[in-house]
């Protein structure tokens, strides 16, 4: 499964174009039909998603309404306790797993992303950032951690988190699933210390 949290209409195009996933659950920080949602959010991708099922039959994807809280917490309380639903979902999904975000700045420009990937690292999921509109030299200093190119390929333009005093691991050939860190702590953890 893959998990996708939080979608601006720029991030929700895959929804939008019918990719083939094998099965996508998207945390929305919205209800149904939009209640609750903020001008950017991909109110009419997510319910068009969630609604027609895939060539197979099954649904398209699995809508989880409010995550990070109901519709009587305020939106910015709701998008940073959707971070920590976010890292929770994926730390719960298959082996291999690891958080991926499409950013446009750093921490003040996409603080909701950088908050997950925070949350990501500390619970020693892989982390890769892609930047959108910004260039590296703005990702946050991580003690103990360094950028580094993500791959080839689709993961290009990407970068990931490594520990400072690993070795560099051969950038040519980068899976998702190659991407390991070497500290893993539990989800209650994370969530305490988010």
């Amino acid at each position: 499964m893959q998990v996708v949290g939080f979608l601006t209409l720029a991030a929700a195009l895959p929804l939008g174009r019918g990719l083939p996933v094998p099965l996508l659950r998207v945390l929305a920080a919205f209800g149904p039909g939009g209640a609750g949602a903020c001008t950017v959010s991909a109110v009419s991708l997510v319910s068009r998603a969630a609604s027609s099922p895939s060539p197979a039959g099954r649904p398209r994807c699995l809508v989880s309404w409010w995550a990070g809280g109901g519709p009587s917490v305020p939106l910015p309380a709701r998008l940073g306790g959707g971070s920590s639903a976010l890292v929770s979902a994926v730390a719960a999904s298959r082996p291999g797993r690891g958080l991926v975000a499409f950013v446009s700045g750093g921490p003040a420009g996409s603080p909701g992303s950088w908050r997950s990937l925070r949350l990501a690292w500390t619970a020693g999921l892989a982390v890769v950032v892609f930047p959108c509109a910004c260039s590296p030299s703005c990702f946050p200093v991580v003690l103990g951690s360094r950028w580094v190119p993500a791959g080839s390929g689709v993961w290009a333009s990407g970068w990931r988190l490594v520990p400072a005093g690993g070795p560099s691991p051969d950038s040519t050939s980068t899976t998702i699933h190659q991407l390991h860190h070497p500290k893993t702590i539990s989800t209650k953890e994370v969530l305490n210390n988010g």
